[in-house]
């Protein structure tokens, strides 16, 4: 099967997006993950500790994202 050198931009792009989806799902598994192998106390006080800075960490990857998008569509918004 031959690939047109026209459309290895796209296929570029394509690829980068799915590896982006991966790291995404792996980032956000990985906590899950790594908790399941704690006892009950110890993972009640990991939850109460890390959960306020992962919905901090959270949030700000959202907004930087929404914001990007924004720019990205509006150029001379000036944000």
């Amino acid at each position: 099967m031959k690939i047109d050198p026209r459309r290895r931009p796209e296929l570029a792009a394509r690829q980068r997006r799915i590896c982006v989806v991966g790291a995404i799902l792996l980032v956000a598994s990985l906590p899950l993950t790594l908790a399941g192998a704690c006892d009950d106390e110890i993972s009640k006080e990991f939850r109460a500790a890390a959960l306020p800075t992962i919905e901090a960490g959270v949030q700000s990857i959202f907004s930087g994202v929404v914001t990007g998008i924004f720019t990205v569509a509006d150029p001379n918004s000036g944000g």
